[in-house]
């Protein structure tokens, strides 16, 4: 009797443990269901009200949500924003009043939102719109501001509008024809009427303290989507490629979809979108090399996701988490390491359609959108002189390509996607035109007043553009001499005899990617070639490529390079197709001496004011020595100066519902064994507070 109950034991225990492995193993392939983001008030300071279906005027509530029909109005020293399910704000001044017309958002990350100005002023601020079916409009009575991704602010006093322009472009619809705004452009409407319209707004304007706290808040806005467009991939759960349960965590996402049934394939797209996620997770962690073999798994796994037998529903989810990806990258500059990324994921995006497709040819156009948004940051400095150029030559080649594409298949798009395809080319054509004349004026010999009245002459930039098929990055302090020199080529291996044919590409022309550029002494970089067919598509032909130096700095190996001293170097590329030889070459600088982590900042998402019982996410941004930044929010950590007043979850401070007073929040990071600190103040509020409008 004694002998079998311990066998009953051992059993029982035996089935816990299994049970609970079981248990493990099933929770490695799980994917917590992620909040849909909402329409919510942030009210930054002062009191805001809002009327809602009919009823009298009340006072509203920071964090409250926001439906359709809503009328907000903000009081005298009285600012708000309406946050869009992360991918705008609408900011609202001091004495304003707004209508919310149109909110609707889905998986596919289609959006559509529309406001009403009915006296003040507003600043909107949103990622690129994905979709042809997705609008952003603020109206007046009488003028109608329609954007894809943008910045830039509308103003209503009586009868009298005007719009101006900060970043990208917005059409603006009066009574007559409607016009197109560059950045830094603006048009002024009298009952519909316009009244004036180009040239850059007045210094006055663009020192107002409204509009330059908007500036900084939008910096802010990019670095928070950013993340959200990250976080909605969940890369924080499972098990990333660096794991070693990475196999076990794959293993179990079988499993789970064997037991799924019809959901299925929708659970099958939510694991590719974790893998996106942990592509980028990786490449902020340092591990580029690995990230990229990843995303090219990634990417072939999306084309067979495509190409199977899936109901649309499905796919569209898939493409709306992919389009997240993507969004992810926006602010991404050609300097910095997870550019050779953003192409690969505009590429991955493309190919999400049909060749020819309205989509499939608006998505390139995003694409352009991308190159312009890079140019637009470059100024008439020696050292950007030369990648501007060359931006502007990339975006040339862009356009004239979509432009080729869009005549080619138009006869089959629907009447909606001809004319916004056709309003997006122009509005990138004079986007382009702004920047050929800024370019212009960088290479005028012509004096500029400096402060304090100190004459400084602008330098002029000789570096010839690229022509052909080469794709020149060129460093603004390197004169051509120094760019024409004889190319030594060190081929990266020797010739193979009897190796069998390779496929014929159709190559038009081949673009070479450095990363990191600039670098530092000891650094290992690596080299990306992106073949561009004929056709217009793109394909990664680093495997093809045969690798050379101009200057004998450093050491190629294959497609890494190895940066053994400090000074700038070319690097060329060859890429044999069907006869042909096509070539490409990129300067890349050296900096002689580490990087060094400098300095650390803290900025609160929103106001230093919070009223009990909200939140405020907070954004960690390090400063180091070459002049760089990185946001290491959520490698940071935290303490507080009164715990009595809220406590921190992660990344968010939560306030407490029974305290108020001055909250002082420190944030420190290490890296390399270097420590920094910072703090930011946040003043907890009663819940009461209000001011007279």
């Amino acid at each position: 009797m004694k002998k079998a109950r311990i066998l009953i034991i051992i059993a029982v225990l035996a089935l816990v443990f299994l049970g609970g492995v079981f248990l493990w193993f099933w929770s490695l392939g799980s994917v917590p269901k992620i909040q849909n983001s909402e329409l919510k008030l942030a009210i930054n300071q002062g009191a805001v009200y809002i009327t809602r279906g009919g009823s009298f005027e009340e006072q509203a509530r920071s964090g409250m949500e926001l439906m359709v029909g809503d009328k907000l109005r903000t009081g005298k020293g009285s600012t708000a924003s309406v946050l869009a399910y992360g991918m705008a704000d609408l900011r609202l001044d001091q004495n304003t009043e707004i209508i919310i017309e149109d909110a609707n958002h889905n998986d596919s990350s289609e959006l559509g939102l529309g406001f009403r100005l009915e006296v003040g002023r507003t600043w909107s601020r949103l990622l690129h719109l994905l979709d042809l079916n997705s609008f952003y409009e603020v109206r007046t009575d009488s003028v109608v501001a329609t954007v894809r991704g943008t910045a830039f602010v509308m103003e209503k006093e009586d009868d009298q509008v005007e719009v101006y322009v900060d970043h990208a472009g917005v059409r603006v619809k009066g009574n007559g024809e409607g016009v197109f705004l560059a950045p830094e452009d603006w048009s002024r409407y009298e009952d519909g009427r316009l009244m004036a319209h180009g040239g850059a707004v007045s210094s006055s304007k663009q020192m107002d303290e409204w509009l330059l706290n908007n500036k900084q808040a939008d910096k802010n806005f990019m670095e928070a989507a950013g993340r959200m467009s990250v976080d909605a991939l969940q890369p924080n759960t499972g098990s990333a490629p660096d794991d070693w349960l990475y196999g076990l965590s794959l293993m179990s996402e079988r499993m789970h979809m064997f037991f799924a049934g019809d959901k299925k394939d929708e659970i099958r797209a939510v694991y590719i979108a974790r893998r996106l996620g942990y592509v980028r997770d990786l490449v902020e962690r340092g591990k580029s090399g690995l990230a990229f073999h990843e995303l090219t798994d990634v990417e072939d796994e999306v084309n067979e996701y495509l190409a199977d037998d899936i109901e649309e529903v499905n796919k569209t989810k898939l493409r709306g988490l992919v389009g997240m990806f993507l969004l992810s990258f926006s602010d991404i500059m050609p300097e910095d390491s997870m550019y050779r990324l953003k192409l690969k994921s505009e590429e991955i995006y493309i190919n999400l359609w049909e060749d020819g497709s309205e989509q499939n040819i608006f998505a390139r156009l995003l694409s352009g959108d991308a190159r312009l948004e890079e140019a637009e940051r470059f100024d008439c400095k020696t050292q950007v002189n030369a990648r501007l150029e060359e931006a502007l030559q990339v975006v040339e080649q862009t356009l004239t390509r979509e432009e080729g594409e869009f005549d080619r298949w138009e006869g089959g798009f629907s009447d909606m996607a001809r004319v916004l395809i056709a309003e997006k080319l122009e509005m990138q054509r004079i986007r382009q035109k702004v920047l050929l004349e800024k370019l212009d004026w960088c290479h005028a010999p012509h004096d500029l007043m400096m402060e304090g009245g100190q004459n400084a002459t602008s330098t002029t930039s000789t570096t010839e553009m690229a022509t052909g098929t080469e794709m020149i990055e060129a460093d603004g302090n390197q004169m051509p001499s120094q760019i024409d020199k004889p190319v030594v080529e060190v081929p990266d291996k020797p010739p193979v005899v009897n190796e069998p044919p390779q496929a014929n590409l159709n190559l038009s022309k081949i673009e070479l990617y450095a990363q990191p550029n600039p670098a530092n002494k000891g650094d290992v970089v690596d080299l990306y070639v992106k073949g561009i067919r004929s056709d217009g598509s793109s394909l990664d032909v680093t495997n093809r490529a045969i690798f050379g130096l101009i200057g004998n700095i450093g050491s190629l190996r294959g497609s890494i390079y190895n940066a053994t001293v400090a000074g700038s170097v070319v690097i060329t590329a060859e890429v044999n197709d069907q006869g042909l030889t096509y070539s490409a070459r990129v300067s890349l600088i050296i900096n002689d001496g580490p990087v060094v982590l400098e300095s650390l900042e803290v900025l609160s998402n929103g106001s230093q004011q919070i009223w009990q019982g909200d939140n405020r996410a907070l954004t960690v941004i390090a400063h180091y020595s070459n002049g760089q930044t990185k946001t290491v929010t959520n490698a940071a950590k935290y303490t507080l100066s009164d715990m009595r007043l809220g406590h921190m979850s992660g990344t968010i401070f939560y306030a407490d519902f029974n305290a108020t007073g001055l909250e002082v929040i420190n944030a420190s990071y290490t890296e390399e064994g270097v420590t920094k600190e910072a703090q930011t103040t946040l003043q907890v509020i009663a819940d009461k507070y209000t001011t007279t409008p």
